[in-house]
C-alpha cells in the first residue's frame, strides 16, 4: 500500500520541502490520537462520535492524496451522522484504521 500523492500538498506549499516534512510530522503525531479515539468510540458503538472523528481526519488524509482512505472516511462520517448502516460500521472502521496505519508507515519514510 502506498497511494501517497504529494501533488496537493506541493501545490498549496509551492513545493516547500520543510512544509511537507512539517505536515507529515503533524499527521504522524496527531493521527494515532484520532485513531485511538475512533477505535474507543467504535468499541462503545458511539457511531455519531465515530463519524465526527472521521470528519476531522478527512482534510489531513486528503493532503497526502490518500483517496481510498479519504473515501472510507467520508462513508464512515455519513453512516455515523445518519445512523443508517451501522451494523457494518465496526468492520469499516477497522479497515479504515488499518489503512491509516499502513499510510503512517509509508509517510515515516518521507521524513
Amino acid at each position: 500500500m502506498s497511494g501517497i500523492d504529494f501533488s496537493y500538498l506541493d501545490e498549496i506549499s509551492g513545493g516547500d520541502m520543510e512544509f511537507r516534512i512539517e505536515m507529515i510530522q503533524t499527521f504522524l503525531d496527531e493521527t494515532p490520537k484520532d485513531v485511538a479515539h475512533m477505535d474507543a468510540m467504535a468499541q462503545a458503538a458511539n457511531w455519531a462520535e465515530v463519524g465526527k472523528v472521521a470528519h476531522k481526519m478527512k482534510s489531513s488524509i486528503k493532503m497526502f492524496g490518500l483517496e481510498s482512505i479519504k473515501n472510507q472516511a467520508v462513508e464512515i462520517e455519513q453512516i455515523g451522522k445518519s445512523g443508517a448502516g451501522t451494523e457494518t460500521l465496526g468492520q469499516k472502521v477497522a479497515t479504515f484504521i488499518l489503512g491509516l496505519q499502513q499510510a503512517m508507515v509509508h509517510l515515516k519514510g518521507h521524513l
